[in-house]
């Protein structure tokens, strides 16, 4: 079930980035001219558009995972995510756990936070990456202190519950349920009424 709701998160990942209400300043030749002139964020617009199949651009996995290499190799945060995510599903690609992991650490490591939740969730499930939990918690509170709400949630459970050997903790719960509830997350805000 775990990896459904995984599978599920990847268009997300792509319209956080790129919500699909956005419109580019510039057609897509006028990206694609710059993308193979070595322009990484034109490289990383350009794999979205492809990987995505948004403003007239046919849907095509492979071209998308060919510019967003192309841009993480160049050291894109953004692009390394949505390569990790490419290799981890073999969407685009043939399926790479390693590569996948790989990918997911470089990105983390640059402080995306996004990344560090799905780091963090790799070392939590343990299915493509030996389970650690120490880790796992360590990738949470970065992704979390990085302002994303999903970990800030993930924390305050965790903390809630004394989970993931992380100590029932209520007032670090509280803390880290009202940051999350701050954004907007519901069920924070649901969560907080009740403690």
């Amino acid at each position: 079930m775990k990896f459904k709701i995984k599978k599920l998160m990847y268009p997300l990942i792509i319209v956080t980035f790129f919500p699909t209400t956005l419109v580019f300043a510039e057609s897509f030749e006028a990206l694609l001219e710059k993308a193979n002139n070595g322009d990484v964020k034109a490289q990383y617009q350009v794999g979205y558009l492809y990987s995505s199949g948004n403003q007239g651009v046919s849907f095509d996995e492979e071209k998308g995972v060919f510019w967003f290499k192309k841009a993480a190799q160049a050291g894109d945060s953004e692009s390394q995510l949505s390569l990790a995510m490419s290799y981890l599903w073999g969407s685009g690609v043939g399926k790479n756990t390693r590569k996948g992991i790989e990918w997911l650490t470089k990105s983390a490591n640059q402080n995306n936070a996004m990344a560090q939740y799905n780091l963090a969730e790799e070392y939590s499930d343990g299915k493509n990456i030996k389970k650690d939990l120490d880790l796992a918690n360590y990738w949470y509170l970065k992704s979390a202190e990085n302002g994303d709400v999903t970990a800030q949630f993930k924390l305050g459970s965790l903390y809630l519950d004394g989970n993931l050997g992380l100590p029932q903790d209520i007032n670090k719960a509280k803390e880290w349920l009202k940051k999350a509830a701050d954004q907007g997350y519901e069920l924070a805000q649901r969560q907080l009424t009740v403690l």
